[in-house]
């Protein structure tokens, strides 16, 4: 009877789904992941909410004004309900005035063990019929034997408190960031992090640290001074990591706080990221400040003609910055030959202060490659997704072509060891043109790129459709296909 029950839940789910797309809907709610461990129950995933205040209907109940909102949060696995949870979330305020800046959070957590899930959230405004949210999203828990790290939380402030909820953390309560958004008046961020040390004896990798550091993800440079390294004491089953991040140095653009344990070799065990943003801070590019650039008797001075020098600029893309790409789509209209040698020196010179040149001839010599081996005549390698993958990442360490698949697009799955701070990461492009070379990036485990859980279907969208609207396509291969093979063991 339970079983049966939650069918018709998911069901009920689903075509609430469909009627809120064909009504349109005004609750609005924003959803954080994390996956941890507990040495006696094991893995769990939580679940952090923001629902925006403005979006509910509130209710005068006495002298205070209430909000009731009912949540379904579902995993299923192979189309199997695994959990649930079913809450009524209600919350109260003095005035109906609206706060357009008001978030009322609201924490889950569930056990899970390792493996790939599918997960179905719904809210409902109980206050008025019409109005839901509707998060249908995959995700992978990890297998937390040997060492690990947990999911990284965020957070700008906290208190001494002790508690239940998922925001009480190691006796203090944490006011956890789910935006990863930070302006110019944001000087500090605190991160959150847990190691765990299971079926691995403690001194079999001999002494062990946490390196933390920034990394811009927009460029792939580590900021300067933000690699910090604290020693991990051996005999823990749970290590918990709390630290601030410095943010006053940071210029506007997106960042990645890399979490590593790495022994005395400096060898990396284990790895963690997360990935936030900040806005509203100095631009990392100025005009008098390149005008400024010495460049005699360097490589750029070397390099001649307006145009070549445009084209050499545009091929820095798949490398640059936002502010950079925006910096150089302004140099369209520049017609100063020095002034376009003085950007290129001045762009490889803030990577490389010592020795730009090398940089520079290292990075031209993998441009012609990809532009070899991905571009056409209408489009250069550099500006292809493949090309941009290649520049931005290096080149992968297996690739997987398969133009022969009965059952999908011709594509290609790249595979990185590690990248980034990140491990086992992977890029799948696609070739829906068939008559051409152009390969479409259309899903990645990279953090910042494209990430589509139904990259199956869209494959696969060559001899069919889309079955339902949470299917991912996450099952064996059809007859003669083998990407979910090579996607989960890349040869």
């Amino acid at each position: 009877m339970k079983t049966h029950h939650y069918i018709y839940l998911v069901l009920s789910l689903l075509f609430s789904f469909l009627h809120l797309h064909a009504q349109g809907q005004n609750l609005k709610a924003h959803l954080e992941l994390g996956f941890f461990n507990s040495p006696v129950d094991g893995s769990y995933v939580e679940a952090q909410f923001a629902i925006e205040a403005n979006s509910l209907e509130w209710k005068k109940v006495g002298s205070k004004f209430q909000s009731e909102t009912e949540l379904n949060f579902i995993i299923l696995k192979d189309s199997l309900v695994v959990n649930f949870a079913k809450e009524l979330i209600k919350n109260q305020l003095d005035s109906a005035q609206k706060n357009p800046n008001l978030m009322l959070f609201h924490g889950v957590r569930l056990a899970l063990p390792s493996g790939d899930y599918n997960v179905l959230v719904k809210l409902d405004d109980l206050n008025d019929s019409t109005s839901s949210e509707f998060i249908p999203t995959s995700i992978k828990v990890p297998n937390y034997e040997g060492y690990n790290l947990s999911s990284v939380l965020l957070f700008t402030k906290f208190s001494k408190e002790e508690g239940n909820t998922i925001n009480h953390r190691s006796g203090y309560l944490i006011e956890r960031d789910i935006f990863h958004l930070y302006g110019a008046k944001d000087t500090v961020v605190y991160f959150y992090s847990e190691l765990y040390q299971n079926s691995i004896k403690a001194d079999t990798l001999g002494k062990k640290y946490l390196k933390w550091s920034l990394q811009n993800l927009e460029t792939g440079a580590i900021e300067p001074n933000t690699t910090s390294v604290l020693p991990i004491k051996s005999d823990q089953l749970v290590t918990v990591f709390s630290k601030p991040v410095n943010l006053k140095e940071l210029s506007t653009g997106i960042y990645g706080l890399n979490l590593e344990v790495v022994n005395s070799k400096n060898n990396i065990i284990c790895s963690e990221s997360v990935r936030f943003q900040v806005i509203g801070k100095t631009p990392l590019l100025s005009e008098e400040e390149i005008r400024k650039t010495q460049i005699s008797q360097t490589f750029a001075s070397d390099i001649h003609g307006v145009d070549t020098l445009l084209e050499l600029i545009s091929s820095f893309r798949p490398i640059s910055s936002q502010q950079e790409k925006d910096f150089a789509q302004s140099l369209r209209r520049e017609n100063n030959e020095m002034f376009l040698q003085q950007y290129v020196y001045h762009f490889w010179a803030k990577r490389n202060p010592l020795d730009p040149m090398s940089s520079f001839i290292g990075y031209i010599d993998e441009v012609e490659k990809v532009n070899k081996a991905y571009g056409n005549r209408i489009v250069h390698g550099y500006d292809t997704d493949r090309g941009r993958v290649y520049l931005q990442y290096g080149a992968p360490n297996t690739i997987v072509k398969e133009g022969n698949d009965p059952q999908a697009y011709p594509y290609e799955i790249w595979h990185y060891y590690s990248v980034r701070g990140q491990s086992n990461i992977r890029f799948i492009f696609s070739n829906t043109d068939l008559a051409t070379n152009d390969f479409r990036l259309i899903h990645s485990t990279a953090t910042g790129e494209v990430y589509d859980p139904r990259w199956r279907l869209q494959l696969r969208k060559r001899n069919e459709g889309y079955q339902s609207i949470d299917e991912n396509g996450n099952t064996e291969d059809d007859w003669g296909s083998q990407f979910n093979k090579y996607f989960e063991d890349p040869r």
